[in-house]
This record gives structure tokens, sequence and C-alpha cells, in this order.
């Protein structure tokens, strides 16, 4: 009976141990899509994925390109740029989707792109032209 009990001691012990592990690793992982949301919660993500995509004709992408020395360097379209009180910058898009003016420094300017050497970053989003309902802010 002893040994019985023993080795199922042991068979719990290692079930035990590789639930603990198990659960470790899910905790890892974000599972944030598998918790249900509210019905608030739900239709402001939707709100705010109509916005983004009533300014994607009015907004770009920062990109990288490689430079004539090899280097990579962000770039943006030059008509992307706009002065404020005498200020080089861009507008990105702010927390309620409205134009936020950004300060940049300026590298190179070849064609249609100018090199961005500070104030934002790759993959960041900015306006081109302003849409007539934002008209007014800008």
């Amino acid at each position: 009976m002893q040994i019985v009990l023993k080795r199922f001691s042991l068979i719990n012990k290692f079930i035990y141990a590789y639930c603990f592990i198990f659960i470790l690793s899910f905790s890892e992982l974000n599972l944030s899509w598998a918790i249900p949301h509210s019905r608030e919660h739900i239709e402001e993500s939707r709100k705010k994925e109509e916005q983004l995509k009533r300014l994607e004709d009015y907004t770009v992408i920062v990109e990288s390109a490689i430079s004539s020395q090899g280097l990579t360097v962000l770039v943006v379209p030059t008509v992307s740029l706009v002065t404020k009180n005498g200020e080089k910058g861009v507008l990105v898009i702010g927390e309620n989707y409205e134009p936020l003016f950004q300060n940049v420094e300026l590298g190179l300017s070849e064609g249609s792109k100018t090199e961005i050497i500070s104030g934002i970053e790759l993959g960041d989003r900015i306006f081109i032209a302003i849409p007539p309902w934002l008209d007014h802010i800008w």
C-alpha cells in the first residue's frame, strides 16, 4: 500500500508541476482577445477603427530609406511639412484624431521626400492634408 501511495504522490507532484509550468507559459501570452468586453468597449473600438479609416486618405506612415551614404534615414513626403511660429514640423494624429503640431529637425530634401533627423519615429502616422471636417482646428 505504501508503494502505491508513494507512486501516486509522485504522479500528482509531476502533474502539479506540469500544470504550473503550463499556466506560467500562458501567463506570458496576451490573451486580452479572449476576455469578453463590454458593449461600450466594443463600440469605442469600432469608432476608433472608423476614425482611422476616414483619415487614411489624408495621412501617411513615416518610412525609412537608404541615403546616398548607405545610412537608414526617416523620410516623409515634403507636402507634409508645415510651419508654426517659425518652427518646422509635421502634423501627427492626436488622441482625438485631430492634427497636432510636432516639431522636427529636417535633413536633406530630394524630390518629393524630405529626411527627418529627429522629432518623429518610424511608423508614426502624419497628415499630408487636413480633412475637411477638421479644417477648423488647424
